[in-house]
C-alpha cells in the first residue's frame, strides 16, 4: 500500500555519519537539528554511490515516523510539482535562518 503524498514531508539535511553500509546514513536536519536515518533506494544507489560527510541531501519522511526516510533525487523534483514546491520553501527557510544567524 502506497503512502499518500499528504503524509510525506520533504526535509533537508547534512550527512553526519555513514551507518552500517553504503546505503544507510544519519543526517542532521538543517532547520531543527533533528537526526534522521536515511536509506538509499533504487536509482539513488547507482547515482549517488559515494555520499560523503557534509553533503546536503533532501529526504522524504513520514509525518508519523519523522526520524527515518529515503533520499530524494533531483529528477524527482522535475517530475513532481508538489515536491518541487516543498523544496523551494525549504530553501527559503534555510536562507532566512542563515540571515538571522549572521545578524
Amino acid at each position: 500500500m502506497k503512502k499518500r503524498r499528504e503524509e510525506l514531508t520533504l526535509r533537508k539535511g547534512i550527512v553526519v555519519i555513514k551507518v552500517i553500509d553504503k546505503l544507510r546514513y544519519l543526517i542532521e536536519d538543517v532547520l531543527d537539528n533533528e537526526i534522521i536515518n536515511v536509506t538509499l533506494f533504487g536509482k539513488a544507489k547507482l547515482i549517488y554511490p559515494n555520499i560523503k560527510t557534509g553533503d546536503e541531501i533532501y529526504v522524504l519522511v513520514s509525518k508519523y515516523e519523522s526520524n527515518s526516510g529515503r533520499m530524494i533525487l533531483p529528477t524527482e523534483f522535475k517530475m513532481n510539482d508538489e515536491l518541487l514546491n516543498q523544496k523551494l520553501k525549504l530553501d527559503k527557510k534555510q536562507k532566512k535562518k542563515k540571515k538571522d544567524i549572521s545578524y
